[in-house]
């Protein structure tokens, strides 16, 4: 007998669908996480590893499910959502410390090499290993010889193996879900001050 609520058949439920780049390869990653696993196993203990990843924030409300009394409407602000904020950011697993910058310009691969330079002097271990997506601003660094940091390459159209996607998840349903801000700076601060703790922390 099915759900009176939803008039779905037993063992089944109303859920939202996810979405999932269309060119996936499946083969290549599970190949991936198999010679990732292999990677870690033998990883020094002076070494880590690490995800970068870019995200944007479009400075607007985001409807999202709440608690609505029966036949009422709740409504939501909005901004005019012209205005955006880049995240440039990484997670990496050894300690699970998470280090974001924030900017309004576009990020480029000048931006990721100073970014990667200035993690590069603050890292405690003695090699990272960083797993990055093929956006053409990663690629265009492949040559580049960092003292303390080797970047490694994900398969492509593969954002479900990096790690910091699921960072930028759980900061725009803390930070976007049904939430308003007024003006640009607020929009702003909102997302510098916050703290993904008590798993990690946020450096501004």
């Amino acid at each position: 007998m099915g759900s009176a609520s939803s008039g779905a058949p037993d063992g089944v439920c109303l859920k939202k669908t996810k979405r999932r780049p269309g060119k996936a390869d499946a083969q290549a990653q599970r190949a991936f996480v198999e010679e990732y696993r292999t990677f870690r196993a033998k990883l020094p203990s002076d070494q880590a590893v690490g995800f970068l990843d870019e995200s944007g924030f479009e400075h607007n409300s985001r409807p999202a499910r709440c608690l609505i009394r029966k036949g009422a409407e709740k409504y939501l602000s909005s901004n005019s959502g012209y205005k955006r904020l880049n995240a440039l950011g990484c997670v990496i697993l050894e300690d699970l410390e998470v280090d974001v910058v924030y900017t309004e310009g576009t990020i480029n691969a000048a931006l990721v090499k100073a970014y990667l330079e200035a993690l590069e002097a603050k890292l405690s271990c003695e090699k990272l290993h960083l797993f990055v997506d093929n956006a053409s601003f990663h690629k265009a660094l492949e040559e580049e010889s960092f003292e303390k940091i080797e970047l490694h390459f994900l398969p492509t159209y593969a954002p479900n193996l990096n790690l910091c996607e699921r960072i930028w998840g759980f900061s725009k349903k803390e930070l976007l879900d049904n939430q308003y801000y007024a003006t640009f700076p607020e929009f702003h601060e909102a997302f510098c001050t916050f703290k993904v703790d008590p798993i990690v922390k946020t450096k501004r």
